[in-house]
């Protein structure tokens, strides 16, 4: 039973039930499909997917304007990000063990890969907060595959090619699993101390998809990541606060933010990794003169 049960919660082929994969076409910009695939490709319409739980709307090249015309390029993103997501049993992330951990490489609007685990804490118990809101029992996690094991693997993920880490409210995310490396020595606690996550190549640039999102879609009455989806119109989870739903969340909203930035910046620049950090640095109120400063920037050189 053990071994069957890690099978199962430790995936990073996709064929497993709890893989993430994404892939773009020519009319949608993703397609996600969880376990047991998309039961429905037609646009538009809302996509079940059992036991996840995850529902999703289609949008049509995320076009904010309400019709296009065959003069309009095709849209054609250009990034390569890493998206993920932890629960842990504590929101102190010096003291919060990683319980579950999912992520998705994202490059140039596709999923290429991904991985999701729930993991055996070494814990005596999981919070009832805690349980409650991610539905993660002791029991679940005691089937589950042991942190080295876990560790181990997530660190492969992340470092076996250059990627930007994109989480919502980022530096929880990468401070808990940065934490979680230097517990396991699966980096060199001598050099990397606790709770000094930028110190680690993995994580010195990172883009928080809350903190773009306050800033290009400024006067949102929530910017939890569910509400904010559903109010963006981008899809609905019924089973948020598990790590695979939630990346699956955020990659919609990451999707939608690069989208923007490529409309702001006049539909014919495509914004790089530089501009989103610079953007996640600033100032709500001087967003738009960013914008148009690096427009300036990107049409007439440096």
């Amino acid at each position: 039973m053990r071994k069957l049960a890690n099978g199962l919660n430790c995936a990073v082929k996709s064929s497993s039930p709890q893989t993430i994969m994404m892939s773009g076409n020519k009319r949608s910009l993703y397609s996600i499909i969880l376990g047991g695939g998309l039961k429905n490709k037609s646009m538009m319409n809302q996509h079940s997917f059992g036991k996840i739980g995850f529902n999703v709307m289609m949008m049509n090249n995320y076009s904010t304007s309400s019709s296009s015309t065959s003069t309009t390029p095709l849209f054609s993103p250009r990034y390569n990000v890493v998206v993920l997501d932890i629960e842990g049993t504590s929101t102190n992330t010096s003291y919060c063990r990683m319980i579950e951990v999912a992520c998705a490489r994202i490059v140039d609007g596709t999923s290429i890969s991904s991985f999701t685990s729930l993991v055996n804490a070494d814990i005596d118990y999981i919070p009832e907060p805690v349980q409650e809101i991610t539905k993660i029992t002791k029991a679940m996690i005691d089937l589950s595959p042991p942190p080295q094991i876990v560790l181990s693997q997530l660190y492969n993920f992340l470092s076996s090619q250059p990627s930007l880490v994109v989480g919502h409210n980022v530096r929880f995310d990468a401070s808990v699993i940065y934490n979680e490396f230097v517990r396991y020595k699966i980096i060199n606690n001598e050099v990397h101390k606790p709770d000094d996550f930028i110190s680690h190549s993995l994580f010195t640039n990172t883009l928080c998809t809350l903190k773009l999102a306050r800033r290009l879609f400024q006067g949102q009455p929530d910017y939890k990541l569910g509400n904010l989806v559903e109010n963006l119109g981008l899809g609905r989870s019924i089973n948020a606060h598990r790590a695979h739903a939630d990346v699956s969340m955020t990659t919609l909203l990451w999707r939608r933010i690069y989208r923007e930035s490529f409309e702001r910046l006049g539909g014919e620049i495509y914004p790089d990794h530089e501009f989103f950090l610079k953007l996640q640095e600033t100032p709500a109120k001087d967003v738009r003169k960013f914008i148009e400063m690096y427009k300036m920037e990107k049409t007439y050189g440096n």
